[in-house]
């Protein structure tokens, strides 16, 4: 027992040193990899031959060495095949390398040896080795069904990638099973083919989930590759204490390693692993803002102004040291948990930001809003909370042009994103798509738009992202799928860089395939200065494949992206990647801009997306002459 302890905490040092003082997943991968095979050649040289400790002692040399080849092959960048390749191929040439060696030392001595028995209780660190590499491989094969299914332009099966990783799996179980016994045992295996289900339907419990799953299952694991009998203690209590500590530690070790290796093989940064699994972290606040600024921070190492002090804000960055062109950086305390507030009421009304007010941008047709009278260009106060308690009471406060206070009362059933029409004109349909914001739950009210479209079988479409200030890339995704991926399936849509350290975590999204789909010849996209990110990336990443006309005022100037990340009661988002077309262009820091110059005034009342509307009216006009009025 005090060889396995000495195990998890040499496993746990390395591991550590690499993340937090070399700052890279792969030096610690690089390390780990170096303390399991060192102490398994120690355990190796000092076995007998007739011990069964020699066989795993091998194994877990040859472990070893892999992960040692892997951590230093993706610590080099060799291969830019997928990000995934380097480590692949670093830990096959270390198992070839470990293997040479193996024969060397031991000659034919492994194949001598007794076999284990079912039920046999080995050392908890062998335990660990072989489920951590069982964990990298179904990993491996569910990522594998995902990038294959994006180079092909399909959309993701769950399932599908489920039975890989299964599959995957089984076969490391079996492979152990034989390897101990000679033989397989079938209710093993099955146990051992409900492990990556369990594993992966933990991820629904929020980050780091698997992981801790994974630990505490580490039993039901062993189980399957043949380690513990499916049995009670005896009862007494040195034999039940002893099976639990084997357990803790098994679990312990598998924790560190699984973290470790995944972080690594999918080239996740250091500040996303800490982050994750940050009740195991000893970094105080400030210390993990020190490591977001130095490791996953873009322009790391290009940091030469004191970024602004700013008053007024939660920005726990401001007085930071920052690069010049950062204008989006931003850190806070999240507030102390509250009753909950139905943040998602709404009367039926898009707001955008003007001089430190909320106006709104568009009235849903139809909404409560709409009935009350409510039009584009009135402030927006907040919702009247109710006086019993204290959440939202379904009742809106508003200040009309005229500076007079107005109550909206009712709600939308569902919180807006996404409202749309069709206007018929002679002979042709014309869809026109007004999106608030790039969250996830657009995706499905995206959906339900083009459904629309393709029954009116539309010509043309405008597509309305004046206030829109960007959101996540893969609703962005989703959406340029929508338009032009059944014509483009498997063509690249974006790219994603990051800083010099991470060059190797850089992604490429591509076009999907998607039933709904219009496949229209070219869009009319309308802008403001309020249309930033992922907005903006709509419009670089379909125009390299159709023609996009933009209408109305040069955007923001945002090719930029940050990953949202908590840590403790402060949230970050810091700048960590810059987006770019198929064709790696993407420098608008200056902002897009439009084809057709407009103007969009807030406080200018007009129905978005009619006649009335000064925008719209240029899209219909350049539909009809083909340049801009």
């Amino acid at each position: 027992m005090n060889l396995s302890l000495i195990w998890l905490i040499v496993v746990v040092s390395a591991s550590w040193s690499g993340w937090l003082m070399a700052g890279r997943t792969e030096v610690a991968t690089l390390l780990m990899g170096a303390a399991i095979s060192i102490l398994s050649g120690l355990e190796l040289l000092m076995a007998t031959k007739s011990k069964q400790s020699r066989l795993m002692s091998a194994c877990g040399f040859v472990v070893g060495i892999g992960l040692f080849c892997a951590g230093a092959f993706d610590r080099l960048n060799i291969n830019r095949i997928t990000p995934s390749m380097d480590w692949i191929t670093g830990f096959i040439v270390g198992m070839l390398i470990a293997g040479f060696i193996l024969i060397l030392l031991v000659g034919r001595s492994i194949h001598n040896q007794d076999n284990f028995k079912v039920g046999d209780i080995p050392l908890p660190h062998w335990d660990a080795i072989w489920i951590s590499f069982g964990c990298a491989v179904w990993l491996l094969a569910y990522r594998a069904v995902i990038h294959w299914n994006e180079l092909n332009g399909n959309n993701d099966q769950p399932w599908v990638s489920y039975l890989v990783s299964s599959l995957a799996w089984l076969c490391v179980a079996a492979v152990v099973q034989i390897v101990r016994f000679r033989k397989l045992h079938s209710s093993r295996l099955l146990i051992a083919a409900a492990c990556p289900l369990i594993f992966f339907g933990s991820g629904h419990l929020g980050a780091g989930a698997p992981y801790i799953a994974l630990a505490t299952l580490s039993c039901v694991i062993c189980y399957a590759g043949g380690s513990y009998p499916l049995r009670w203690p005896s009862g007494t209590f040195s034999d039940g204490a002893v099976l639990l500590r084997n357990w803790l530690i098994t679990g312990l070790i598998t924790l560190c390693m699984v973290i470790n290796i995944d972080a690594s093989l999918m080239n996740q940064t250091v500040t996303s692993v800490v982050a994750k699994h940050g009740i195991f972290s000893p970094l105080s606040g400030d210390a993990f803002t020190n490591l977001v600024m130095n490791d996953s921070y873009l322009w790391y190492d290009d940091i030469k102004s004191d970024r602004r002090k700013e008053s007024g804000t939660r920005n726990l960055l401001a007085g930071r040291r920052f690069a010049e062109r950062d204008r989006y950086s931003v850190a806070w305390e999240n507030e102390p948990p509250t009753k909950k507030e139905k943040s998602d009421s709404n009367p039926g009304v898009y707001l955008s930001w003007r001089n430190g007010q909320r106006y709104v941008t568009h009235v849903i047709p139809g909404s409560p809003a709409d009935k009350a009278g409510v039009t584009r260009g009135w402030r927006y106060l907040s919702e009247i909370k109710s006086e019993e308690s204290g959440e939202g009471s379904g009742q809106f406060s508003f200040v009309d042009p005229e500076n007079k206070n107005r109550t909206v009362t009712g709600v939308m059933a569902y919180p807006p994103l996404v409202d749309f029409r069709i206007d018929t004109r002679s002979e042709e349909n014309i869809g026109y798509l007004y999106l608030d914001v790039f969250e996830g739950k657009a995706k499905e009210q995206l959906d339900a738009a083009f459904i629309e479209f393709r029954k009116a079988k539309v010509s043309e479409l405008v597509v309305d992202l004046r206030n829109n200030p960007g959101g996540r890339v893969d609703v962005a995704a989703y959406f340029a799928d929508l338009i032009a991926g059944n014509r483009h399936a498997g063509e690249v849509f974006y790219r994603l860089s990051y800083n010099a350290k991470y060059t190797d975590s850089d992604e490429v999204g591509r076009f999907k395939r998607n039933t709904n789909g219009l496949d229209i010849p070219r869009i009319f996209v309308l802008t403001s200065q309020s249309s930033c990110s992922a907005s903006e990336l709509m419009i670089v990443g379909l125009r390299v494949y159709l023609p996009v006309i933009t209408i109305g005022e040069v955007t923001c100037g945002k090719p930029l992206g940050m990953d949202y990340v908590n840590y403790g009661s402060r949230s970050y988002r810091a700048i960590n990647f810059r987006v770019s077309d198929a064709n790696n262009q993407g420098f608008y820091n200056d902002g897009l801009v439009p084809q057709c110059n407009a103007v969009d005034d807030i406080h200018q009342n007009f129905a978005s997306g009619t006649a009335a509307d000064p925008m719209y009216r240029k899209a219909l006009a350049y539909m009809d002459t083909g340049r801009c009025d």
